[in-house]
C-alpha cells in the first residue's frame, strides 16, 4: 500500500505492477489517481452497501468526462448524460485521454498534446458538486430519474439527493432508497369496486412535488375540486398534479419525481381510505388473478357437478340393464316350463 492510497501487487521480474487499485477504480477517486479512457467509477448503493449503485462517472474516447445513470435492465447500459465537462474533441489524436486528479486537488482532463484543460477553476471541496441540482438535472422520457420509480427527489443541504415515497407508498427495498417505491394498498382498477372510487379512495396532498414525464392526460380550465373529482372517477389516475387551473393526470410507473418549489402547485396522490386491503406477499396483485381464481372455482364446480351427474346416469343405466336381463331370464324360465310349449315341440 503506497502513501497515495494505491494498493499494488508488484512483480519481482518487472518494473510494471501486476495489478493496482488506481487502475481499477470502484466508487472513489483519490488525489494522484488518474482515469483512463473508458474507465468507469460507480457509486455505491448506500453508505454501508458497497454493491454498484446507479450513478456512473466515465471518460469517453472523445475526451468528455460525463455522469450517467445506469439502466435498470443492465448495469453496463446508461441513459443520456446529465453532466459533462465540455472537454470534447472529435479529433481522437489530440482528444483527452486521461482525467487527472492531482496532488493539489485539481481535477482536469489531459489531452494528448500535453496541455491541461481544467473543467473547474476552483478546487474541489465539500461546497462544490456537479451538477448543482441532481434532482432537476436528470430528465428525459427514459429511466426513473435521480430516484427510483414512484418516488421523488429532494436535495439535501450537502447537495445530495434524498429519495422519498408518496403517502401510503413503501420502498421496494427498505435498504435501498434509490430502488423506487410501490403502493402499499390495492389500486382502483384491480378491484370490482373501482366504479365507486369516490367512496373507497381519497387524495393525499404533496406541495410542489411533480413527476413531469408521467402525464397521460391534461385538463385545462379546471378548478381544484373538478381536478380531484376527475381523478377519483378515473381508475387509471394514480396521481394528478394541479397548477394554474390545469390538471395533469399521471399513472404508474411515475418517473423523474422531484420538488419544484416554483411551480405553485400540488400533487394529489390517490390512496385507499380503508387500508385493510394492504398488499402482502400472498395477496393477489391484479384483478386478473382474482378472475383466474374465480374461473378456476367455477370450472371446478362445473366439472364436479358434471361428474356427479354422469355417475348418476351411469348407475341408472346399469340398473336398467340388470333389471332388463333379470326380467328376461324369468320370462324364459316360465316359457320353458309351459306344457303347451313341450307338446308343440314333440309334434
Amino acid at each position: 500500500m503506497l502513501d497515495s492510497g494505491n494498493f499494488i501487487l508488484a512483480s519481482r521480474d518487472s518494473a510494471d505492477n501486476l495489478w493496482e487499485s488506481f487502475k481499477n477504480p470502484t466508487d472513489t477517486i483519490l488525489p494522484t489517481q488518474n482515469l483512463e479512457v473508458d474507465s468507469v467509477v460507480c457509486s455505491r448503493q448506500t453508505k454501508t452497501n458497497y454493491l454498484k449503485g446507479r450513478f456512473r462517472l466515465r471518460l469517453l474516447g472523445d475526451g468528455n468526462l460525463v455522469l450517467n445513470i445506469a439502466s435498470r435492465q443492465s448495469s453496463s447500459e446508461v441513459h443520456d448524460a446529465y453532466y459533462w465537462s465540455n472537454t470534447v474533441n472529435e479529433n481522437r489524436t489530440i482528444a483527452g485521454y486521461e482525467a487527472v486528479f492531482n496532488q493539489t486537488v485539481y481535477f482536469y482532463v489531459k489531452p494528448r498534446n500535453g496541455s491541461e484543460r481544467e473543467n473547474q477553476e476552483q478546487r474541489w471541496s465539500i461546497e462544490w458538486s456537479a451538477p448543482d441540482d441532481i434532482c432537476r438535472s436528470i430528465g428525459g422520457r427514459l429511466g426513473s430519474g435521480a430516484c427510483g420509480y414512484n418516488s421523488y427527489c429532494l436535495l439535501t443541504s450537502d447537495l445530495r439527493p434524498r429519495c422519498e415515497c408518496p403517502p401510503k407508498f413503501v420502498f421496494m427495498d427498505p435498504n435501498n432508497r434509490y430502488g423506487g417505491c410501490r403502493p402499499d394498498f390495492v389500486q382502483g382498477c384491480q378491484l370490482e369496486e373501482w366504479k365507486s372510487t369516490t367512496d373507497s379512495f381519497e387524495l393525499e396532498t404533496l406541495e410542489d412535488i411533480n413527476w413531469p414525464t408521467s402525464d397521460y392526460e391534461m385538463l385545462d380550465s379546471f378548478s381544484e375540486e373538478q381536478c380531484r373529482t376527475s381523478c377519483l372517477n378515473d381508475c387509471l389516475c394514480d396521481v394528478v398534479v394541479y397548477s394554474g387551473a390545469k390538471c395533469w393526470k399521471k399513472k404508474l410507473q411515475l418517473s423523474n419525481g422531484r420538488l419544484e418549489s416554483g411551480m405553485n402547485g400540488k400533487a394529489l396522490i390517490k390512496v385507499r381510505r380503508d387500508n385493510t386491503l394492504r398488499l402482502g406477499p400472498n395477496d393477489p396483485r391484479s384483478s386478473g388473478e382474482k378472475k383466474d381464481r374465480s374461473t378456476l372455482i367455477l370450472v371446478g364446480s362445473l366439472l364436479l357437478g358434471s361428474s356427479v351427474f354422469f355417475n348418476f346416469m351411469l348407475l341408472a343405466v346399469i340398473f336398467v340393464v340388470l333389471f332388463f336381463f333379470k326380467d328376461r331370464k324369468n320370462n324364459m324360465r316360465k316359457y320353458n316350463q309351459d306344457p303347451r310349449v313341450l307338446r308343440s315341440n314333440l309334434r
